[in-house]
């Protein structure tokens, strides 16, 4: 599916905010915290990839001051 850019001939219609992507039904912050994946999750807590496999990623571990919210490995978008 294709969307026309705004201000552009043709029936097609470009969302206003990038982030919704023509999105038909956009789900509340309480409908995304009731969703449940069809399997069990369960974060690494320990680092067991090895180095040649763990690109652009590194493996974190919480409770520091600066620390991310969960021990895990973290990917690394766009040098971000």
């Amino acid at each position: 599916m294709t969307s026309t850019p705004a201000g552009s001939k043709g029936k097609g219609h470009a969302p206003t905010d990038w982030h919704l992507r023509a999105l038909q039904n956009v789900l509340t912050p309480m409908q995304i915290g009731a969703l449940e994946l069809p399997m069990e999750v369960i974060p690494e807590q320990k680092d067991t990839v090895p180095t040649e496999y763990a690109v652009n990623t590194q493996f974190l571990i919480s409770g520091t001051a600066d620390g991310p919210p969960w021990t895990g490995y973290y990917a690394t978008l766009l040098r971000a």
